[in-house]
């Protein structure tokens, strides 16, 4: 059986802003990635496709609703739900799993705090 553990932020930051950063720093795989891999591959190229897109999710409506999600921590699934609201953004983060020790605040506590932040761009990826 798998359960959800469900945060709601709503934040004074451009819904494009903040679906860009939390697709960059969490690696959610896009459409548009999915298809440079395509194109941009080499004899593999359906096989690098298929790879990076393998239990992510992704619907864009830019300004005003992005949907991204993907297999976390093994079994686990993160899907962002960010909206437009106003000035700011809204933004539904669910965290599913079939492990109920990874619903406790043990476990994503660190996450639900990195959220904003990332999304705020006030945490900053360290990845090149």
């Amino acid at each position: 059986m798998r359960n959800d553990a469900v945060k709601t932020y709503t934040l004074p930051v451009s819904i494009d802003a903040a679906a860009l950063r939390l697709k960059q720093h969490y690696n959610f795989t896009s459409d548009a990635d999915v298809a440079s891999a395509r194109i941009n591959g080499q004899g593999n190229a359906g096989w690098s496709a298929s790879a990076i897109s393998e239990g992510a999710s992704w619907t864009a409506q830019p300004g005003s609703y992005y949907r991204m999600s993907r297999n976390w921590a093994g079994n686990d699934r993160l899907t962002l739900e960010i909206s437009s609201s106003g000035k700011g953004s809204t933004i539904v983060a669910t965290y599913r799993s079939s492990n109920p020790e990874h619903l406790k605040p043990e476990w994503t506590s660190r996450l639900w705090k990195q959220i904003p932040e990332v999304a705020s761009g006030s945490l900053q990826s360290t990845r090149g």
